[in-house]
């Protein structure tokens, strides 16, 4: 988190004083927005309003966060374990009219701010990314509740009664009333709605979420076993149950897109480009109906379960000691080794492993080798010798060593390596890996800004003759 933060900023001031106070669930969800956009390689403008434009290059998008709190007091405790045990009408209610007030109450906010007039934003699309924080339980409601407060369609498979018809297909729904309070239905039908092109969900922006991003990256406490479990969707099939440890060698990679839904306007003036933001499910309304496309797991809801190993005071403090020296010694190594590296070789460029076969035939005994072994989520780095033709290319391979450790390097040269350089290029690859892994580098997605970072750390001459 504290890497994240210190690459968004804090353009009002007042991030660190919420964050550590009444405004928690709020500015920590702001930073997992930061580092869902980030992880695509957007590049990212950090302002007071909105929260965020970015772009890809050829698109420009204006992006507002926001939350749906507890009434009153924002300090209270909305952990699952607070959840009062409801009857199945009543959690039906809560889903069906509750929700989607709690969550127009949030869009509504910040549609009354009109971004769209601001100089910055003007024919620019325009998203809110939304997630709930509202009481006890709240981030168990799905995605599909709100699509049926942002459309006004009720999508039924089956025969099902609703005000003591029997219907089956979509259904219209003109409003949304809880005790007292009551709202009409089809957010993206309202005034100045146009002027959104998209509404993003996900109710998995959570401090469970920041713990698992650092574990696949090896930060994970020890002495912990993590298991993680829920609903989720796939591509042809779903609901299905899923359940897994976190942090294992066969644990599913995790993206920061991964249970994110989009949800696109259909009146929107300036539509969202199509996959600008990724996701793993989002709703379009096409040909009067209201469409859902799963792209991958897509997890509906998100549950953890932590087993502590007993340790002593001492070796906890330890372990922390440990794992800052390891940043401060990865960063050392670094800031040291390039130069030895950069004496024959230049950082060619960083992709992911799948590609290295097509880019790079004769890595493939290599990858054979090692392929259970191949750690998923950190990328192939390749260097070439100093000539303009390059004579010599050599491909670093991440994989799990012996003890575990993610950040292993295995070598594949189109030429052969004395031993001096083969250990130059394997520690600095290391180093490297840890640093992408830990967030003290900007993702491999933003080259533009890795590569800015990388010379500002070591020199220019590593990357270029």
């Amino acid at each position: 988190m504290n890497d994240l933060f210190g690459r968004m900023g804090d353009p009002d001031g007042n991030f660190i004083k919420e964050f550590q106070s009444e405004g928690f669930h709020s500015r920590m969800f702001e930073i997992a927005c930061y580092a869902y956009l980030e992880a695509q390689g957007l590049d990212i403008e950090r302002l007071e309003r909105p929260d965020f434009i970015v772009t890809d290059g050829q698109h420009r998008v204006a992006i507002e966060a926001t939350t749906t709190n507890p009434p009153g007091d924002r300090r209270t405790d909305i952990s699952v374990e607070k959840v009062l045990p409801l009857s199945e009408a009543e959690v039906l209610e809560k889903v069906s009219n509750e929700f989607p007030i709690r969550m127009g109450s949030a869009l509504r906010s910040k549609l009354d701010k009109h971004y769209w007039e601001l100089p910055g934003c003007k024919d620019l699309p325009l998203v809110f990314i939304i997630g709930p924080f509202h009481e006890a339980g709240s981030t168990t409601y799905i995605d599909d509740s709100l699509a049926r407060y942002l459309y006004g369609i009720d999508s039924l498979d089956n025969w099902t009664i609703r005000n003591g018809v029997l219907v089956r297909g979509d259904v219209p729904v003109k409003t949304h009333t809880f005790g007292t309070k009551s709202i009409p239905s089809n957010f993206f039908a309202e005034r100045d709605v146009e002027h959104i092109s998209a509404i993003i969900f996900c109710n998995q922006f959570t401090v469970p979420r920041f713990y698992r991003m650092a574990a696949q990256v090896g930060a994970a406490p020890a002495r912990v076993t993590d298991t993680r479990k829920g609903i989720c969707l796939l591509p042809d099939e779903g609901p299905l149950d899923y359940e897994y440890v976190v942090n294992g060698r066969q644990t599913p990679h995790e993206t920061w897109w991964q249970g994110v839904t989009v949800f696109h306007n259909p009146r929107a003036r300036c539509p969202l480009p199509a996959e600008l933001l990724a996701c793993t499910s989002e709703y379009q309304f096409v040909a009067g109906r209201v469409e859902r496309k799963v792209h991958d797991f897509h997890p509906l809801t998100s549950f953890m379960h932590g087993s502590v190993h007993p340790m002593e005071p001492e070796l906890r403090a330890r372990s922390w000691s440990d794992f800052e020296e390891a940043r401060t010694r990865a960063r050392t190594t670094i800031q040291t080794q390039w130069r030895k590296v950069a004496q024959r070789h230049t950082l060619g460029w960083v992709k992911p492993v799948a590609e290295l076969a097509r880019l790079a035939p004769y890595v493939l005994p290599s990858l054979q080798r090692i392929q259970e072994r191949v750690t998923p989520w950190l990328p192939a780095l390749m260097y070439q010798s100093r000539e303009l033709s390059p004579r010599e290319m050599v491909a670093a391979i991440p994989c799990f060593d012996a003890r575990g450790n993610p950040y292993g390097a295995r070598l594949a040269s189109s030429a052969p390596l004395s031993r001096e350089q083969a250990q130059a290029l394997g520690t600095f690859s290391e180093a490297l890996w840890f640093a992408l892994a830990q967030g003290m580098l900007p993702p491999v997605e933003n080259r533009k800004k890795l590569e800015a970072a990388l010379s500002a750390l070591t020199d220019p001459g590593l990357l270029s003759l």
